[in-house]
This record gives structure tokens, C-alpha cells and sequence, in this order.
């Protein structure tokens, strides 16, 4: 598996990990599918700095968060 592959895999834990502190697991799975199918380019660090804070919100607001936990994105 290639490297880029696993940074990926490794991207996407840390993000499921920080969602799964507030939720269900069968909840975070479905913001992480959202996150992955919803995003341009799908979700990997680019994604995440450049979509709009209120669209990140919508899409993980299933877990319960609310906006201020995107309070660090400058956008």
C-alpha cells in the first residue's frame, strides 16, 4: 500500500476519533460517510481548510457539534 494510502487511512481515524468523543458509533459512521462522499475531492486535509465552516457544521452537526467547534477555521 502506498504511502499517501495510509496517510489517508491514518486522516481519517484521527477525524473519526475526534467525532466519536461526542457520539455513537453508528452515528459518527454516517458523519464520516457524509464527510467522505460530501466534500470536493472527498476528506483528506485539503477538503477540510477549504470548505466553508458553515457546510462542515452541516455535515457533522449529527454528532453534536455546533459551531463554535469551528472557531479555529479562518475561513
Amino acid at each position: 500500500m502506498c504511502a499517501c494510502v495510509l496517510q489517508l487511512r491514518r486522516f481519517h481515524t484521527l477525524i473519526s476519533l475526534m467525532l466519536s468523543s461526542q457520539t455513537k458509533d453508528t452515528v459518527n459512521a454516517v458523519a464520516m460517510k457524509d464527510l467522505r462522499e460530501q466534500l470536493p475531492g472527498g476528506l483528506c486535509l485539503e477538503s477540510i481548510l477549504e470548505v466553508e465552516p458553515k457546510r462542515l457544521d452541516e455535515l457533522i452537526r449529527i454528532v453534536g457539534y455546533i459551531e463554535k467547534s469551528l472557531i479555529t477555521n479562518d475561513h
